[in-house]
């Protein structure tokens, strides 16, 4: 199972430390000439500070990832009317971070620590070979991933590293950016009951030691899962349901007439 993050606070923490993202007025239309046109997202707002996990929640077809596209300025055929901005400067695609998608696209002939390493190649070009090393190692052993560092990835065709252990080479891919807004599309997709409540458990953990401002999208998550959350947004049909602390869901529900069972 994963292990919690290093507990030592790296250079990017302090620097993330008081950020706000925030979101009003999102909408997405497509066929916005036509006649027949659709509104797939209806008046969405919210805000997360860094250190807080929010949470999309919904059935299929409730828009949860069409809000994220939207949000991360990748929402296709359509219209978008939005405004977000992080620490009230408007949202654009350098400030934005980063985005962990559903499927973890890694190179299945290349060990784990390799992985990490184009990563920093990529990234860190202004670092030297022995600070890049440094930081490389550093990242595994937040991510818990030292005990596969030299195994290869793996596919379809051949055993590599776990599903977990995927899942947390994309967070080591993402966080050598040193980001401070990640948006996680169905983080825990794909994975056991088991590791899925590991995997948030650890993002969770992951938000407020690195003092990040992380958005994820869930299907369906079990409780243990729901409790992760620091704030969640409950859609239905492109509009808000609920927005809130993860712990008020229930009794406002209650007020509504729609008891937990």
């Amino acid at each position: 199972s994963p292990t919690s993050p290093s507990r030592s606070p790296s250079r990017s923490s302090s620097i993330n430390a008081g950020n706000t993202f925030a979101f009003s007025d999102i909408a997405f239309t497509v066929r916005p000439t036509k006649p027949s046109k659709k509104t797939i997202l209806q008046s969405i707002g919210g805000s997360v500070k860094s250190g807080e996990v929010l949470g999309i929640l919904g059935p299929s077809g409730a828009g949860k990832t069409t809000l994220l596209n939207a949000l991360t300025l990748d929402a296709h055929s359509g219209v978008t009317t939005r405004y977000a901005s992080l620490n009230n400067k408007p949202m654009t695609q350098s400030l934005f971070g980063t985005v962990v998608t559903q499927v973890d696209y890694h190179w299945a002939f290349l060990t784990a620590r390799e992985t990490v390493s184009c990563a920093a190649d990529l990234y860190l070009a202004d670092d030297s070979k022995a600070e890049k090393k440094l930081k490389v190692e550093e990242m595994l052993k937040k991510m818990g991933l030292l005990v596969c560092a030299d195994t290869q990835v793996g596919n379809a065709f051949f055993q590599g590293i776990s599903g977990g252990q995927k899942r947390r080479l994309s967070l080591a891919v993402t966080l050598i950016k040193q980001p401070q807004l990640i948006s996680l599309d169905e983080p825990i997709s794909g994975l056991d009951a088991g590791a899925a409540a590991h995997i948030m458990e650890f993002i969770s953990i992951l938000a407020r030691e690195e003092n990040l401002i992380i958005v994820a999208t869930i299907h369906q998550p079990s409780t243990k899962v729901y409790n992760y959350f620091s704030q969640n947004m409950l859609l239905s049909c492109g509009r808000i349901a609920y927005y809130g602390p993860e712990k008020d869901a229930t009794a406002y529900f209650a007020r509504l007439g729609h008891e937990a069972s």
